[in-house]
């Protein structure tokens, strides 16, 4: 299990943001985690757009979350007007 405690530089920030950042995942695959009941705040289930208060513990089980994101690949397209004209 992974243990986050909220720090007043996050209080009032929500739990899926939050997360995003400190996990380094998409915040859809956070929102996941959350709705199958991996994460919980204060030992409770959190809603997904919970708002954080100083000294909160958030609680991951370490065994769902995943170690990176999947790879992204990046596409450069030619210009409009560089294309051959039929």
């Amino acid at each position: 299990m992974k243990s986050i405690t909220v720090k007043s530089k996050d209080n009032n920030n929500r739990l899926d943001v939050l997360l995003t950042t400190k996990l380094d995942l998409p915040r859809a695959q956070v929102q996941k985690l959350i709705k199958s009941g991996a994460v919980l705040v204060n030992g409770e289930i959190p809603s997904v757009h919970e708002f954080l208060k100083t000294n909160d513990k958030i609680t991951i089980d370490k065994k769902i979350v995943p170690i990176s994101k999947s790879p992204t690949t990046n596409y450069h397209l030619p210009a409009p007007n560089s294309l051959p004209s039929t």
